[in-house]
């Protein structure tokens, strides 16, 4: 009875230490998501930083989210360049940081420039796909 009366504890005590969702999880299986990640995107950022405003788009770094309004760069070394339209353009200028949560990309190519020093610079070149999150065909085969 004692060895009983200790495991109840012992699992009550490692209960506590889980959320209900994560036992429902270990009890259920986790659920199938509604939505899912587009599997046609290659990146899926949360912000972008612009760098530069050229004529025909932004050269940008990508970022991810870490904290409320707060941006990491995914890559500090790799520069893109995403071309916008030119209603946008006008609204563009260096080091704005702008929150793109519905928003994936692929590669497209690449994009030459001259930097201001008199360089001739060559970047990826990626291009926006919308929607970045697509219905889960497996959802509704799991709801019936």
């Amino acid at each position: 009875m004692r060895n009983f009366f200790i495991l109840l504890i012992s699992l009550f005590v490692s209960a506590c230490s889980y959320s209900i969702s994560d036992l429902y999880y270990l009890a259920f299986g986790a659920p199938v998501p509604e939505l899912i990640k587009n599997p046609d995107c290659e990146m899926f950022p949360d912000g972008m930083q612009v760098v530069s405003v050229t004529n025909d788009g932004i050269l940008v770094y990508l970022l991810d989210y870490i904290s409320e309004n707060q941006f990491i760069k995914s890559d500090p070394e790799i520069l893109f360049f995403v071309k916008i339209h030119d209603d946008y353009l006008n609204t563009m200028y260096d080091d704005k940081v702008m929150s793109i949560p519905e928003h994936c990309f692929i590669k497209d190519g690449t994009y030459k420039y001259t930097n201001s020093f008199g360089s001739k610079r060559t970047v990826q070149k990626i291009k926006d796909i919308q929607p970045k999150y697509i219905p889960n065909p497996e959802y509704e085969k799991a709801q019936k």
